[in-house]
């Protein structure tokens, strides 16, 4: 008697451990870092910087002339150092410079024939627009230095207002957050050619405590979307609810990622699920990438 009950006790026990496992196997781990919502909010750049930089072509096409100005830095990135640049070559870069910050119409998606949509960060868009930054940054130095202070001013707006634009227009995380860590470097070198300018010190000031206030929340998010093994909890939550659509279509791309490494079935299940979902996104970013990673092979991973 007392051992059918034991065994039918057994059975019991059993069987709801089934059926916990059973409905609850969709579910996914639950979120973390990004559980109390604030890291979901979109952090952008303030709207009410000062001004440093007036198009004097309100009518231009800005994208047109970056994407040309790109093209032509494509010729040179792959120099060891900017020295190696002809000063020749340096003033032309700086002339499609200045003139793509003259031009006043800029609209997203800026260098999207230059910044790549994937699974994390696209190196070489990045080396090459830090390195064209870098090389412009100090030629404006060294044209300061050598007495022509009206050049190296326009020139050093026209780095600072690229960085802002990059970060406000362009598309992939890449684009946006090199944008948005350049705006540092600029902001170095026109400090630099006022030097002792109080009133600019500050304008300045107000620039980097805006970047910094995007930094920080953009530095959290980045180490759950391009952590080695990504949280499937964040990363899910993140493409589902973030209200920037970059970091939303960036966090679904890791789901392509993650559903060969989800960790458990019920992540799997929650991963898949997603996937689904976000391909009828009413953003268009997210909904490609959610095809993207829907599509993702591991043979595509092991090339990332």
């Amino acid at each position: 008697m007392k051992v059918g009950l034991i065994l039918s006790a057994i059975i019991v026990v059993v069987f709801g451990i089934i059926f916990f496992l059973a409905t609850s196997a969709g579910a996914g781990d639950p979120p973390k870092v990004t559980r109390d919502g604030a890291l979901l909010e979109a952090y952008v750049l303030a709207e009410n910087l000062p001004v440093l930089s007036v198009p004097t072509e309100p009518s231009a096409d800005a994208n047109e002339r970056y994407d040309l100005l790109m093209e032509i830095w494509g010729r040179y990135d792959n120099r060891q150092t900017t020295r190696e640049l002809a000063y020749s070559t340096k003033e032309e870069l700086a002339d499609l410079m200045i003139d793509a910050a003259n031009a006043g119409r800029v609209r997203a998606p800026l260098l999207s024939r230059h910044a790549t949509a994937r699974p994390g960060l696209d190196a070489d868009f990045a080396r090459s627009v830090t390195g064209l930054v870098q090389a412009l940054a100090g030629h404006a130095e060294a044209t300061h230095a050598d007495g022509d202070t009206q050049r190296a001013d326009e020139l050093a707006r026209a780095l600072l207002s690229f960085a802002v634009r990059l970060h406000r227009h362009g598309q992939t995380l890449t684009a946006r957050m090199y944008g948005l860590m350049l705006i540092e470097n600029a902001g170095m070198t026109l400090a630099k050619v006022h030097a002792g300018d109080a009133a600019m010190m500050q304008k300045l000031a107000a620039y980097n405590d805006a970047m910094v206030k995007v930094r920080k929340p953009w530095e959290e998010k980045q180490k759950v979307v391009l952590a080695g093994k990504p949280h499937v909890g964040d990363t899910l939550n993140i493409a589902l609810n973030d209200k920037d659509p970059t970091w939303r279509a960036t966090a679904t791309m890791t789901l392509g990622r993650l559903k060969f490494s989800p960790g458990s079935k019920g992540n799997l299940k929650a991963i898949e699920a997603a996937i689904e979902k976000l391909k009828g996104d009413d953003n268009p970013r997210v909904a490609e990438a959610a095809q993207a990673a829907e599509a993702m092979t591991r043979e595509d991973i092991q090339k990332m």
